[in-house]
């Protein structure tokens, strides 16, 4: 069960606090709880889309989180990219303008929130070991690191994928399901589908973890 109170541990309650907010499972679950965080602390709390423009529903996207955003009465700041692919891959590329756009709001101090969890540390960890990464590479997203003149936190890095899923479950709270989640083309994605399960089911039979260090 995801304790509200645990997730303000590393964040500075005095400064202002957007949510990185995609629309899908992980980052509705962050909006959500912060949200009601905001019924026990004074939050200044806001929100920033970013339209990659890589899928024909990405309007229907941005207007699914506008929607959410307007119910719970939280500033939602739209941002419209352009991905241009290198070296690196779609995802990268991705990642890339995607950080530019959060730098470009960010004032000095501000923070913003992702949704990273669990699973995501465990996905992190076994891509950069397939991709040969020394041992000092090995090790998933870090709780909090600058981007531009703010700071990036993971506040959900101690809690699965599973757990944010019943969360969103028994508050009867919608989210977007992303169909390319589920296509393995992508690295992240065949780990995340493909590689993962297996160990799952062949060692543990319980969410596959490494946990946050």
């Amino acid at each position: 069960m995801i304790n509200p109170e645990n997730l303000i541990k590393h964040i500075d309650l005095n400064k202002k606090i957007y949510i990185a907010y995609s629309g899908g499972a992980d980052s509705t679950a962050l909006l959500y709880l912060f949200s009601n965080l905001r019924q026990s602390h004074s939050i200044d709390l806001e929100a920033i889309h970013v339209n990659h423009n890589l899928s024909p529903d990405n309007n229907i996207w941005e207007s699914h989180c506008k929607n959410v955003c307007n119910k719970l009465n939280i500033v939602l700041h739209t941002e419209f990219v352009h991905v241009r692919v290198d070296g690196d891959g779609l995802e990268s590329a991705a990642r890339k303008v995607r950080y530019e756009a959060f730098s470009n709001i960010l004032n000095t101090g501000e923070q913003i929130l992702f949704g990273h969890h669990a699973n995501d540390v465990a996905e992190t960890i076994l891509l950069r070991m397939f991709r040969g990464t020394g041992l000092d590479g090995l090790e998933g997203p870090a709780l909090s690191r600058p981007v531009g003149n703010g700071v990036l936190v993971r506040p959900l890095l101690d809690y699965t994928k599973v757990e944010l899923l019943d969360y969103l479950k028994s508050n009867e709270i919608s989210f977007i399901e992303d169909s390319s989640n589920f296509e393995s083309n992508q690295d992240r994605n065949f780990i995340r589908n493909d590689i993962i399960p297996l160990i799952e089911k062949r060692w543990t039979n319980t969410p596959f973890r490494i946990q946050a260090t």
